[in-house]
Order: structure tokens, then C-alpha cells, then sequence
């Protein structure tokens, strides 16, 4: 499961009633204050229409599979009736049809409430280059929600809707659902058609969704997958380039049919290529590829500069004037409008691809096909690839301060995966100080089964949790582990490298600190939680508690209690006394 928690979500109201469902959908947007969400809101009348509508066809025998469920829509993915914009008032049309992704949601129940914010044209992983505001984080408003899929990924975030549209060309799905703590799918390319949306890059876009849960967003997958008769890259799901990353013999391709059952095998990236993480997220990152080794994950080291180097190529190199192709026509006719309609970073960025030549873009294209090869043989045998999914989570101020710069830094993990033609899955990994972390699995066109599998794997994994103080058997926290299911795996002791403190709390809580030299081996012991209960139990973690990997004097790193660095100030170190139990014990 996760190494730290993410705050509880709303969660999805049980009752199949649709119409109540959009009217509790509609009274927590009034109530959530967070106007910049949304481009366009559905009025709520209509939309109760529509519910009732549902309900009746519901009542007669008629089978949708997604009644009940509220969907948001990214404004670059056209809704009938409603106008699609791309954050660009100027570009606003009024589509007659809803694109495919959304008329299969319709037809299976869910009700569209409205069109959310999003980066201009797409173009961005920072969620703040928008005429309508920046949209702030779920969880912390000084921060970026993350980009382009902004508003789609806070909705689902705040509970406001059970799911949502957005589009992925650099990362734009899977950014910020890490940054918002919910489920993001990037699927293969083409098996979701792009027909009705409005392409960033066209060769290279995916209709992406939002989720609390794997299974809901998988659910929306499916039901949105097969080709329309319209969008042709969607009928190529089968013509894959020479030298792409395989699946492993015997696995599934494409989509959703039943995978292989031998042991998922999982690369991860060399740790100098977890340099530059935001303080504690290599940590939790370690965390996560234990918690996959404990659920019967292989896990082994690669090396991954050639999908770091094509990542490079996005932004860097001549793909950037498929952007000019799409919508550099409108940009150029309206150049007067930037600064105040037009982002002028996204414009920027999209003019700027009219300057690259047809010798660029093969040279570019070749270049991409060497890396595509070396990846290959690097990743030859694994399922997929567990990456961080992106480096930080950047204030409002950052972002302010190095728009362009900051919004390279988060695409590090996710640029690659669209140019090589690979589907991925971005899950919560719980937080790290108070914010969502994220993990990502990344693996071959057609393997989005086997991906959704080793993640169901990750979510479900036992946790081994080491306690050395007032949740030791018989000290006055203890019932919390057994409440979350806990069972006593045995006792244990840390490496000689840590100091025990007792920290100024109530009740009374120790503070276990690493050195970087000297200390003492720390006795306590390892319970072992359901990952159901361990959620609970962290969800319930007050500060100045953390949890992080704690090295055992026989090797091991397993989640242990740690303490905030500020907590630490003044508190008495009890190290000496051998242990939390002895130094109770000589209490006067």
C-alpha cells in the first residue's frame, strides 16, 4: 500500500439514484468555493433531466453500466451543446456532437455536469496557464494542481464528480493525479478514439481518466475503448513501430483481455536517476518498490537514459510543431490578444514550432527510433517500468517565478511514454509532509491489463509497520493497530544509526531520528497491516508523526515511525535508556 496517507476523499455515494446524485454533486461544487475548476457548468436543471431520464431506463431493465456516476469533461474534448474552448475564449466553437469518449459515457449512464479548466491548448503540466486562473491543488491551495488536465483531476480530487475526462500528450493526465492523490490512466495509444477533441499533438494525443479508485477509471476505460470509424490512429491500435517495447510471451495485447499469470516483473530506474526528487520522496519511492516487492513483485534496477533522452525530445526537438500544426493558425491571427485571451507562455511555446524544418522533424524522428531501440533491450522482459511520477509538487509562486523551467522539471517521467508509444497508470502512493505522492507504471502498447494488474497488486499488499513507542504491545496507543487488523509479526530492533527522543506530546510519544553518524540500535516491533487497515490507521496519523523506511539491524527497510525535524527541538534523548519500555519504566 502506501508508505504515508493521503487525507480521506469524499467518496461516491452508494445510492444508484442518479438525480440525487447530481443534486449532491451540484450542492459540494456550491459548497467546494473552488470557482476555477470549471470553464463551463452545466445548469443543474438539465442536468437533473437528464438523471431522471436515466433513472426511468434504469427502472424499465436497461442495462448502464455507469449509472449513477457524474463525469467532468476537459474543455478540449467537445460536449453537444456546450462550447469547447481550450481555455481560449477567442477559439470557442459550439460542437452539435459529443466526442466519442463522451457519447460512450452517456450511453452507459454517467451524466456530464460540466467543462473544466485546463493549461491553453493543453500545453502545459502546471494547471496555471489559463485566461480563467490558475487552478489551485485539492489539497493545498498555495500549490499548482498540475497540468494540462487541471480541472478534471481537482474535481475528482475534491469529490465533486466520480469521474473525469482529461487529455495526455507530455503527461497531462498522469501529473496531476499525482499532485491531487487520485488514480490517473493514460492508455495505449488509439484505444480510446481522440475523435472530437481538440489535438495538442495529434499523432501523439490520449484521452486520459481521473478516478478515486483503479477500478472506476478502468470501468471508464473500457467503456470508452474501440475505434469509432473516424479517428484513424484509433483503427492502428495493432500497427506498432519495429524495435517498440513487447509485452512478455504469453501476456495480453491489446486492452483488457485476461493476463499472463506468472509473477509480474518490474524494472525501476538507477538512483541517480531519482536525483533531483522533492525532499522525502526518494523515500517514498523506496517505500512503494518494497511495498511491490512484499506483493510478489520482481523488482531489479535499469538503466533508463534513453527514455530520459527521448523525453527530452517533446519539448526540445521538432515534435513541438505538430503544437503549430494544430493550433498555431489561430495563435498567429491573434497575436494581439496575447497576454490578456492567449497564454503568452503557451504561445510562445506553439509559434515557436512553425521555426523547425520536414529535415528537423525526420532527423528528430530518427533520433527517436534509436532510443526506442535501446529502451527496448533495456526493458526487454519486464511488464512495466515503476517511476516516480513526477520530481515535485511547485507553489503558485514557483510557477510565477520560472514558468517554463518548473514545468520542464515535472514532465521528467511522463514526456517519454506517448513518443515511444507506451501506456501508463499513475497511482497514489500516499503523502510525503502533508501532499500527495505518486508512483507511475509505464509499460508496452496493448499492456494496459497487465499494468492495471501489478498496480492492484501495489494497492493490496500487506504493509509492515515498525513501532518502537506508544504503539508497542501493550502501551496505551496499541488498540489503533489492532483495529486496523494488525497482527504482531515479531520483535525487531533498527540499525546502529538512530537516536530515540521523547517528544512534548500527549500522550506521550517517542521521536526515533536518523544519524548520519554514530547512533544506536533502537529496539520495537513490526506489525503487520492489511493495506485497507494500514490506510485507515494513517489516515488517522497526527503530527508530529511520520512514517518512512527505517533501516533493522538485520538489513531490512521497512515503514517505521519517524518525527517531523521541527518536533525535535528541545525534546529529551532517551536513547540511553535502551528502549520507549525501559524508559517508562525508570519514570519516577
Amino acid at each position: 500500500m502506501n508508505p504515508v496517507t493521503a487525507r480521506p476523499l469524499a467518496a461516491r455515494p452508494v445510492a444508484a439514484n442518479t438525480v440525487e446524485r447530481v443534486r449532491a454533486a451540484y450542492a459540494a461544487i456550491g459548497a467546494a468555493g473552488r470557482p476555477e475548476v470549471w470553464i463551463t457548468l452545466r445548469p443543474a436543471s438539465e442536468a437533473e433531466a437528464e438523471a431522471a431520464e436515466i433513472d426511468a431506463r434504469v427502472t424499465d431493465g436497461a442495462d448502464l453500466p455507469l449509472a449513477g456516476l457524474v463525469v467532468a469533461v476537459k474543455d478540449n474534448i467537445d460536449v453537444a451543446g456546450m462550447p469547447t474552448t481550450a481555455a481560449a475564449p477567442s477559439f470557442s466553437y459550439r460542437p452539435e456532437e459529443d466526442a466519442t469518449a463522451v457519447a460512450r459515457l452517456r450511453a452507459a449512464g454517467a451524466v456530464v455536469l460540466g467543462k473544466t479548466n485546463l493549461d491553453q491548448f493543453a500545453t502545459g503540466l502546471v494547471g496555471t496557464r489559463s485566461p480563467h486562473g490558475a487552478v489551485r491543488n485539492a489539497w493545498d491551495p498555495a500549490r499548482i494542481s498540475g497540468g494540462s488536465s487541471s480541472g478534471s483531476a481537482v474535481a475528482v480530487a475534491l469529490g465533486l464528480v466520480d469521474l473525469a475526462l482529461g487529455t495526455d500528450t507530455a503527461g497531462s493526465g498522469r501529473v496531476p493525479a499525482a499532485l491531487n492523490g487520485v488514480v490517473g490512466v493514460k492508455p495505449t495509444r488509439g484505444v480510446i478514439p481522440a475523435t472530437g477533441v481538440v489535438p495538442a499533438c495529434r499523432s501523439l494525443d490520449c484521452v486520459t481518466v481521473f478516478a478515486r479508485s483503479l477500478d472506476l477509471a478502468r470501468k471508464a476505460v473500457t467503456t470508452m475503448a474501440g475505434p469509432d470509424g473516424h479517428d484513424p490512429l484509433a483503427a492502428l491500435l495493432g500497427d506498432r513501430p519495429r524495435g517498440a517495447w513487447r509485452l512478455p510471451p504469453g501476456d495480453s495485447a491489446p486492452g483488457d483481455r485476461a493476463p499472463r499469470d506468472m509473477a509480474p516483473k518490474v524494472a525501476v530506474p538507477l538512483p541517480a536517476q531519482l536525483d533531483g526528487l522533492a525532499d522525502g520522496w526518494a523515500e517514498a519511492f523506496a517505500a512503494a518498490v518494497s511495498t511491490l516487492g512484499m506483493a510478489g513483485v520482481e523488482t531489479a534496477e535499469v538503466d533508463i537514459t534513453p527514455l530520459l533522452e527521448a523525453a527530452a525530445l517533446l519539448y526540445g526537438g521538432a515534435f513541438v510543431a505538430e503544437r503549430y500544426t494544430a493550433v498555431g493558425a489561430h495563435l498567429a491571427a491573434n497575436t494581439g490578444l496575447i497576454g490578456t485571451d492567449l497564454d503568452p507562455v503557451v504561445a510562445r511555446i506553439i509559434l515557436d514550432g512553425a521555426r523547425f524544418t520536414a529535415a528537423d522533424l525526420f532527423a528528430d524522428q530518427q533520433r527517436l527510433d534509436r532510443l526506442a531501440a535501446r529502451a527496448a533491450a533495456v526493458l526487454a522482459g519486464f511488464d512495466a517500468l515503476l517511476t516516480p511520477t513526477t520530481t515535485a509538487h511547485p507553489t503558485l509562486a514557483d510557477v510565477a517565478a520560472d514558468p517554463v523551467g518548473v514545468n520542464a522539471g515535472l514532465g521528467r517521467y511522463t514526456n517519454f511514454a506517448n513518443l515511444l508509444d507506451l501506456a501508463s497508470v499513475a497511482v497514489p502512493a500516499g503523502t510525503v509532509r502533508g501532499l500527495p505522492f505518486g508512483i507511475m507504471l509505464t509499460g508496452p502498447a496493448g499492456g494496459d491489463a497487465r499494468l492495471a494488474e501489478i498496480a492492484r497488486r501495489y494497492d493490496q499488499a500487506p504493509v509492515d509497520l515498525l513501532v518502537v513507542g506508544a504503539h508497542l504491545s501493550g502501551q496505551p496507543l496499541n488498540h489503533e493497530l489492532l483495529a486496523a487488523g494488525g497482527t504482531l509479526a515479531g520483535a525487531a530492533a533498527t540499525a546502529k544509526r538512530y537516536r530515540l527522543l521523547a517528544l512534548d506530546t500527549t500522550p506521550p510519544k517517542p521521536g526515533l531520528v536518523r544519524e548520519a553518524h554514530g547512533g544506536a540500535s533502537i529496539p520495537g516491533e513490526v506489525w503487520r497491516l492489511p493495506a485497507a487497515g494500514f490506510a485507515r490507521f494513517m489516515a488517522g496519523l497526527a503530527s508530529p508523526m511520520a512514517v518512512g523506511l527505517v533501516c533493522l539491524d538485520d538489513g531490512r527497510d521497512v515503514l517505521g515511525f519517524l518525527c517531523e525535524p521541527a518536533a525535535t527541538a528541545g525534546a529529551a534523548d532517551i536513547t540511553g535508556y535502551g528502549g520507549w519500555r525501559a524508559w517508562r519504566e525508570a519514570l519516577p
